[in-house]
């Protein structure tokens, strides 16, 4: 018998491989238990796009017989660096994933860099996933699960099968594939960990029907890390006693209500044996291994909007004695000179040379002691990527020449906004001018980078954002990608704790399965002429009416944000992106793949490149209304912005004719607001 089968279940991006079972499986092994690891998700994926099932959905032949070809140029070196090839491939591969999207009731898309898949059901909600295991004979992966995967697990006899979801679009298709094993292995455990679970673990604990219903299919849940969960769970097993006792970040139902064991001491990382990531073929020429080795970021808690690090034993939320809670993190860190070790014994065995580190943050100081172990082992050939902060150590060009040496070629970071009053309610303790230095720099040094913001912080005025349009536009060159995102209420982020004002916050018998939490943005009173916010005692009532205090003028409701404003500069952050002088390449080639090229070649193939436009016309029109909309009413409504306009004498356009027109504004407002 085997002990266990670990699986990583669809939809997830076909380019990457998660860490997770890679760790785990090591760890089990290393305990002495027989473990099978099985990549459930590209597989599936590519069986959706199978020649017999496109010929069933009715693509034309040619789209027949060319996938089989496609799906292996993924994974050509030379095609990687010959752009026709793998152009022509990826143009295939989207045209058969539109063919499939038609002919099946879940969303399922690849396009540029990225794979869409989205369930019938609403995977944010227990009854929508409960409807989608009852539904589950149209669900997209049903067949590969019924043909492949459920026949691979039940010959392998095994005790435990463990389903890691990272992805809230793996949520569903793992609790399908739980029920059709619950039914072909009756007597097997079947647990579902990762770091969704530790998310929704309240959800999960809950003594009501919806949470009653999911444990109908699975018979666990792990919450945060899974090497002791899994070990203690493994042996309970096989002395027949998981049935009553608890088992350390496992949630059981106990036939009345769930419940929940104690919770693990975190590991030490270096008692951790080295990953084994055998179980993957993904879409790159040669897989790129994934490493954790801090689990977790060192601004855990500091980072007030971000919950990422949240499956990571490393992080607590404790209640103060004043009733406040607070998110700490235990700092771990896996050796440096064992992450080496790592990496040699890997490029030794299989030659792999390309590596992810995907902690959110990768230390400046670890990144140079890596070079220096990788250099004294003569391994100059291992190119790594990275999630990083802006530390003050790239305003030096030395230290990112020295990055570089070490392997580093491509660096993730979190700018988010250059508001000084956003960088401070954020806590990112940086400048503009630090920001502009450190991209300076990396690029220099030839290593590339990407950088990340946020639209429709709370208490972000538009006007605040104009400026990033400038940044991001003079500064262009000195960055490889960008991606917006929309302000998210991330349910287990220090803010959750105590919201930001100008929110208004869904109450939390109604989170369910949501991992952003749904909010308003909230309406306050302000007074026209005097440009400002009116509190309570600022107001006397007129005829049951409030009026300003101090200039008797009506007071009026107004939201210094909104959905409409915030959707809108949202839509021009995206046509922001598509005209950035990279955007034709780095949307063909996902993050990790393009590891596999050159600084000569990417800049060539986004030359040659047709410029993609995603963004229609009349949605940027729309855009433009909106946010001029916005623009109107912040200038009569807050004092700050409306004096910049009168000390300046700028006008703010009664329309705006195209996102050209928008971006000349937002040079002027810098320049103005700078003055």
């Amino acid at each position: 018998m085997t002990d266990a089968v670990l699986v990583f279940p669809p939809s997830y991006y076909p380019w990457f491989v998660a860490p997770g079972l890679s760790h785990l499986t090591a760890w089990l092994r290393s305990r002495g238990w027989q473990v099978v690891q099985r990549d459930a998700n590209i597989p599936a994926i590519e069986h959706v796009l199978r020649p017999e099932a496109l010929a069933r959905a009715g693509a034309p032949a040619e789209l027949v017989s060319g996938i089989g070809p496609a799906l292996a140029t993924m994974r050509d070196w030379q095609a990687h660096h010959a752009l026709e090839p793998y152009l022509a491939a990826k143009q295939v591969i989207e045209q058969a994933s539109l063919v499939i999207d038609a002919a099946v009731p879940d969303t399922f898309r690849i396009f540029r860099n990225t794979l869409q898949y989205i369930s019938a059901h609403d995977a944010r909600r227990r009854a929508g996933v409960m409807a989608a295991v009852r539904d589950r004979e149209t669900h997209l992966f049903h067949d590969y699960y019924r043909d492949v995967e459920v026949p691979a697990i039940r010959a392998l006899q095994p005790r435990l099968v463990g389903l890691s979801v990272n992805d809230h679009h793996q949520l569903i298709p793992s609790m399908v594939l739980a029920s059709m094993l619950r039914e072909a292995l009756p007597d097997t455990h079947i647990t579902i960990g990762g770091n969704l679970i530790a998310r929704l673990k309240t959800s999960l604990e809950a003594d009501e029907p919806e949470t009653a219903a999911l444990y109908s299919v699975v018979d666990s849940f792990i919450h945060h890390e899974g090497e002791q969960p899994l070990d203690q769970l493994l042996q309970e097993l096989v002395h027949g006693r998981v049935a009553n006792r608890p088992v350390p970040q496992v949630i059981r139902f106990d036939g009345a209500r769930p419940v929940s064991g104690p919770p693990s001491v975190p590991i030490a990382l270096d008692r951790l044996p080295r990953p084994d990531p055998e179980a993957y073929a993904p879409w790159t020429p040669e897989p790129v291994t994934a490493l954790n080795i801090y689990r977790g970021c060192y601004y855990s808690g500091i980072c007030s909007f971000c919950d990422i690090n949240e499956g990571y034993d490393s992080v607590t939320h404790e209640t103060q004695p004043d009733g406040a809670v607070k998110v700490k993190f235990r700092k771990r860190l896996r050796p440096i000179e064992m992450v080496a070790e790592d990496l040699a014994v890997w490029h030794g065995e299989t030659g792999r040379t390309r590596f992810s580190f995907t902690d959110e943050w990768f230390r400046v100081s670890e990144m140079l002691e890596l070079g220096e172990h990788l250099a004294r082992r003569g391994l100059s050939e291992i190119h790594w990527e990275a999630y990083a902060r802006f530390e003050r150590a790239y305003l030096e060009p030395d230290t990112c020449v020295q990055i570089r040496e070490a392997g580093g070629r491509f660096l993730q970071f979190g700018l988010e906004s250059i508001a000084p009053a956003t960088l401070k309610a954020m806590k990112k303790g940086n400048t503009p001018d630090e920001y502009a230095r450190s991209l300076a720099n990396t690029t220099a040094a030839g290593i590339w980078n990407h950088v990340f913001f946020i639209v429709g912080y709370p208490g972000e005025p538009i006007h605040h954002v104009l400026p990033l349009f400038r940044f991001l536009t003079e500064k262009g060159r000195d960055v490889l990608t960008v991606k917006p995102t929309r302000f998210q209420l991330a349910r287990r982020a220090p803010l959750i704790h105590s919201p930001p004002e100008g929110i208004e916050v869904v109450p939390e018998a109604d989170w369910d399965f949501f991992i952003n939490i749904p909010f308003q943005y909230s309406q306050s009173w302000w007074c026209k002429r005097c440009r400002t916010e009116l509190a309570e005692d600022a107001m006397v009532m007129k005829q049951g009416r409030p009026k300003c205090a101090a200039c008797n003028s009506w007071a009026e409701r107004w939201a210094p944000l909104s959905r409409k404003a915030v959707d809108g500069i949202y839509t021009l952050s995206e046509v922001l992106c598509e005209r950035h002088w990279s955007h034709p390449a780095t949307s063909l080639f996902p993050y990790v793949a393009r590891l596999f090229l050159s600084e000569a070649q990417m800049t060539d193939f986004a030359a040659r490149l047709p410029r993609l436009s995603t963004v229609d016309a009349s949605a940027i029109d729309q855009a433009l209304v909106k946010v001029r909309g916005a623009l109107a009413r912040e200038a009569e409504m807050i004092d700050g912005i409306g004096r910049v306009y009168a000390d300046s004498g700028l006008k703010l356009p009664k329309k705006f004719d195209g996102y050209d027109d928008f971006l000349d504004h937002c040079m002027a407002w810098t320049e103005a607001a700078a003055a």
